[in-house]
């Protein structure tokens, strides 16, 4: 894996948000109720989280 370091993090960003559509597709098939649901609020946070870390990141590095 020779690809540059923008585009490892530009191709984990898709693939996570990719898995996050995934499971959101998943569980709104399973008729459960998002809000309420704690696994999907901690899935949520935990990507968001990630996610924010990888923008701030990047952000800093354009400074």
């Amino acid at each position: 894996m020779n690809a540059k370091p923008e585009r490892k993090d530009r191709a984990m960003v898709a693939m996570m948000n990719s898995l996050f559509r995934i499971i959101e597709k998943f569980l709104f098939v399973s008729q459960l109720n998002h809000e309420n649901n704690p696994l999907f609020r901690l899935l949520k946070t935990h990507i968001g989280e990630t996610l924010n870390k990888k923008r701030n990141n990047q952000l800093r590095l354009f400074q």
